[in-house]
């Protein structure tokens, strides 16, 4: 099928790609803002039909048991970029055709881990226009990513001692938000709920050092604080990374908001749905405060 690419079908395919799956109700959040749900099933099919797109059922077991009740009805199929379609979004895009090919090829685990991204992205869009933000820019895990370099400071004289050593943070999303004139960098994690307290420790310490040493603010010169919110699947695992954020005792991490992915898709990111790991000390108390002043 010869299809003429229409600017909404490239940012689908684009939206697509970037997140590695998208289900259909999130490709019409995403790529198809406005349109009517018969327009978005159409031009989809049409997409298919050309070979630049496909969708395949979400295998059972992708979603852990605090997702699985967001899901519209059992068995969705998840779209993905083939073959065919890295051209098109390589050539939109500006990117070496390789790369997006490899980034194409994911492995069966990734899905539902793909697709509660797309979530946390489809909540940020879909309740900006209610609650008074604009979403500039959402990206994933493989263009949020940061690396650096950093030299440890000698306890004796403060200065900086050794090597230089070379970190990575990988956020599982990175959304540009604009609120109160100020464009905000909010770094996001979508927890699985997977990972040991062991692990858990460790990703919030490479955000801590991401902070400590300067590398948030040569990245963002406008941020003076890091921003870090954590959509996990269930009450009890709020509580848990409650406990571990609050183990490390870093005031780095002082900013850290955490909720369930049920609330935010619920009442959205500005709601008072965010619980701080202080508020360990008053398990019922709740902050708005994802975004700055909003609390």
């Amino acid at each position: 099928m010869n299809l003429r690419l229409q600017p909404r079908d490239l940012n689908a395919l684009i939206c697509t790609y970037r997140h590695g799956f998208l289900l259909r109700d999130d490709l019409h959040t995403l790529a198809f803002p406005g349109k009517t749900r018969r327009l978005m099933t159409r031009r989809i099919k049409q997409l298919v039909d050309a070979g630049l797109m496909e969708g395949e059922a979400l295998p059972l077991g992708a979603f852990p048991v605090g997702l699985r009740g967001l899901l519209p009805h059992p068995g969705q199929f998840a779209y993905r970029i083939t073959e065919n379609g890295a051209r098109p979004v390589a050539e939109s895009i500006e990117a070496d055709i390789a790369l997006v090919r490899r980034r194409i090829h994911a492995v069966p685990s990734y899905v539902g881990h793909a697709v509660a991204v797309a979530k946390i992205a489809v909540a940020l869009h879909r309740f900006a226009p209610d609650q008074g933000y604009q979403v500039k820019e959402f990206l994933c895990e493989s263009d949020a990513r940061y690396r650096y370099q950093w030299k440890q400071a000698s306890e004796n004289s403060g200065k900086t001692a050794g090597d230089w050593k070379t970190e990575e943070l990988r956020p599982d999303g990175l959304a540009m938000l604009q609120w109160c004139g100020q464009l905000v960098p909010v770094h996001l994690e979508a927890d699985m709920a997977t990972q040991g307290r062991v692990a858990l420790q460790a990703k919030l310490q490479a955000y801590a050092l991401y902070t400590s040493t300067g590398a948030l603010r040569r990245r963002f010169p406008d941020c003076p604080s890091l921003h870090l919110g954590i959509v996990t699947t269930s009450p009890e695992r709020v509580q848990t990374i409650q406990s571990v954020v609050a183990e490390l005792d870093a005031p780095q991490l002082a900013q850290v908001r955490i909720t369930t992915f049920a609330q935010l898709l619920s009442d959205g990111p500005r709601s008072p749905i965010w619980r701080s790991p202080s508020s360990t000390l008053n398990p019922s108390s709740t902050l708005k405060g994802l975004l700055p002043c909003s609390v």
